[in-house]
């Protein structure tokens, strides 16, 4: 996936809760900046001011035409930049963006630790998927945060794998990581749309229809399908004469912050979803 303008709102949100600490970003997969640019200029103006946004927008884009592409090499380091991620390191195989090449089926160790791991949209695409989230816990700092933007239903065949809510609660609980923000976020392409016309970066996230720790746990299933029938069929109205429906597709955008009970090496999760998120390293609701 890219730093699209549900992204870019998400990540708002993160910093309005001072949940991202500053230092290094490690990014695995480096992501295209694909946000309109005015929500890219309400981004930048929200974290850092309308001066020293303007200026960061100018490093993203120079002087070129608003319907070409970025023009600085790496603008997602600018976005990162902006939440106080002031050095980037990004890992991909075959990309010449990144800094380090490696194939993510494989474990890595940058031999240092970061205050956030990103997985935005790469986990999927990778077959050793496991492998992605080994790796981002390893080369997490104490008190950082492993960031996830994922699909979890609809869009079949867009990578290998849809990731459901609970891996994250049982990998949360199976390490003691702290769930620092956990949301459920439907229709992501109609909402990333949206944005982008209204040229906003802000989302009420506690306004998402589904909630899966709130009383919809056990009939998740039926809030999800429901839910997404109903963007289906509104996507399907407000196509145009002879275009497609704007695909639906559901992900979770999660935050979980190593703490200092967590394990020096990372342990796989055990599925617990029949117990519930009742441990509180597992409820987002009680945190440490």
């Amino acid at each position: 996936m890219a730093l699209g303008a549900i992204t870019l709102a998400w990540l708002d949100h993160l910093a309005e809760r001072s949940i991202i600490p500053p230092g290094a970003v490690l990014e695995l997969g480096p992501q295209d900046v694909t946000a309109a640019r005015p929500v890219v200029t309400s981004f930048l103006n929200r974290r850092l001011g309308p001066d020293e946004g303007a200026s960061a927008f100018q490093r993203m884009y120079g002087d070129i035409p608003s319907d070409l592409p970025q023009f600085a090499e790496r603008p997602q380091a600018e976005i990162y930049r902006s939440l106080g991620l002031t050095e980037y390191v990004s890992v991909d195989l075959g990309d010449s963006r990144a800094d380090v090449n490696h194939d993510l089926n494989y474990p890595l160790d940058v031999g240092r630790r970061f205050q956030a791991v990103t997985n935005f949209g790469t986990g999927e695409h990778i077959f050793n998927v496991s492998t992605v989230f080994e790796t981002q816990y390893r080369n997490l700092a104490v008190g950082g945060v492993a960031l996830f933007y994922l699909p979890t239903f609809g869009h079949i065949n867009h990578g290998f794998y849809n990731i459901h809510p609970t891996l994250f609660t049982d990998l949360a609980a199976a390490n003691n990581m702290e769930i620092a923000d956990f949301r459920y976020v439907d229709d992501v392409v109609g909402r990333t749309y949206g944005l982008d016309d209204e040229g906003s970066c802000q989302v009420d996230f506690d306004t998402m229809p589904v909630k899966p720790f709130e009383g919809q746990l056990w009939i998740l299933w039926m809030y999800v399908s429901m839910n997404f029938l109903r963007n289906t069929a509104k996507h399907m109205k407000n196509a145009p004469p002879g275009k497609p429906p704007t695909c639906v597709l559901d992900c979770c955008m999660v935050a979980l912050r190593r703490t200092d009970a967590s394990p020096a090496e990372f342990r796989t999760p055990q599925q617990n979803i029949y117990v519930g998120p009742t441990a509180p390293a597992a409820n987002p609701r009680q945190r440490a």
